[in-house]
């Protein structure tokens, strides 16, 4: 029971320190901002609605059977993007990461071919895979690879060479150097390169929704947004957004080692 009680007491005082008072003032204040140009009519009725408006929306969302759907399409499509192409870029970036040669003759593909737009891939994609949930997983996947494979593959050539010589006197083989030797070196690498994955993956599904889609949460955007209907746009907006905060969320989570406390 006290240990709970000191728990409580250590989360309290985390949420009074000076820099989480400052953030809730400023959040505060850019919400008393937005009301205040909500109700001054300055801008064209609705494209700043209320506070109010906004969570009346949200909270009618949430008693949608359709926009749980919506979610649950667009998470699993995101999900899986990440899974898909997260796991390839990290393969990848070992390679390239781990044999010069290689390293020398592709990596320039990878970070030049990173910087391309991946949203113009969208209409071959679509021929491909049709307007599904395949063609955004598949679009996802590629942004997801590209930052994972570079970051992978720096993290590789930055790792303390007396840890591989120490990995190779025990005669371990390539999979066991890789379970422990490479990745638990990358955790920061990888958990960074994971970050930008997850936004390029939101970013790039959520487009194609938009584009060229009867589901998720980007069609649901477009099609508020078709009809007027300003405050659910928002509301969505805010699903989403709270949606890229969980994720990076648990990367943070999964780059922490064990036993580390939390940070302030």
């Amino acid at each position: 029971m006290a240990t709970v009680s000191l728990r409580q007491g250590a989360q309290i005082r985390g949420w009074l320190r000076p820099e989480r008072r400052l953030q809730l003032a400023t959040l505060a204040g850019l919400l008393a901002i937005w009301e205040t140009i909500a109700a001054s009519g300055l801008l064209y009725r609705g494209v700043v609605p209320s506070v109010t408006g906004i969570v009346t929306s949200l909270a009618t969302m949430f008693g949608k059977a359709s926009f749980w759907t919506n979610l649950s399409v667009t998470a699993s499509e995101i999900g899986l993007a990440i899974m898909i192409g997260g796991t390839l870029g990290i393969l990848v970036g070992l390679i390239l990461g781990g044999n010069r040669f290689l390293g020398a003759a592709y990596s320039p593909f990878v970070v030049y071919l990173a910087s391309t737009p991946k949203v113009i891939l969208l209409p071959i994609i679509y021929l491909m895979f049709g307007i599904g949930p395949a063609s955004k997983i598949v679009v996802g996947s590629i942004a997801c690879f590209m930052p994972m494979a570079i970051s992978t593959a720096a993290g590789m050539r930055q790792i303390n060479p007396t840890l591989i010589r120490v990995g190779w006197s025990f005669n371990l083989t390539q999979v066991q150097m890789i379970q422990y030797v490479y990745l638990p070196a990358m955790v920061a690498p990888i958990a960074n390169g994971l970050r930008i994955a997850l936004g390029s993956a939101i970013v790039v599904c959520l487009v194609a929704e938009i584009k060229f889609s009867n589901m998720g949460l980007g069609q649901m955007v477009i099609d508020s947004f078709n009809r007027s209907r300003f405050t659910e746009v928002y509301a969505a907006l805010i699903v989403i957004t709270t949606l890229a905060v969980l994720g990076n969320g648990i990367v943070d989570r999964l780059a922490r080692p064990p036993g580390s406390p939390a940070p302030r």
